[in-house]
């Protein structure tokens, strides 16, 4: 029987986007192009989170990504760019590791939860016979 698989920690993910983005925007001096960068890996995050902690838990991250962006210009009026995002690549990795790659198998079930909650048109008994089709499905 084969191991199930670890998931990929989004902590590096998370911080590497920052990074990357600044990096773009270095080396092309285009602000757009790294904005570009950003908003793609954001909603890709975003995507990832949703799918593994629920939508709520992406939210929260999100909104925590957006405000270590801003914090890095205004760190970056002190330090200077790079020392700035890096600081805030390494806060938004604490936070994800915090919030989610910490305990994925704790959120997991609440994440399912969540999905079930927010797909439209669902009513309880639909809900109720996935529930216990999940309980018979065999363990892989």
């Amino acid at each position: 029987m084969a191991e199930a698989r670890k998931p990929i920690p989004s902590a590096p993910l998370a911080a590497g986007l920052l990074i990357v983005s600044y990096g773009v925007v270095a080396a092309s001096g285009s602000r757009a192009l790294g904005g570009v960068v950003l908003l793609a890996g954001a909603a890709a995050l975003g995507w990832l989170w949703r799918a593994r902690h629920g939508a709520r838990a992406a939210a929260r991250l999100l909104a925590i990504g957006f405000a270590a962006f801003v914090a890095s210009h205004l760190i970056a009026l002190a330090l200077g760019a790079w020392p700035a995002v890096l600081i805030a690549a390494a806060a938004m990795a604490g936070a994800t590791w915090a919030l989610t790659d910490s305990r994925p198998a704790a959120r997991r079930e609440e994440a399912e939860q969540q999905r079930a909650r927010d797909r439209p048109g669902d009513d309880s008994r639909s809900r109720s016979r996935r529930a216990v089709r999940a309980i018979r499905r065999p363990a892989r």
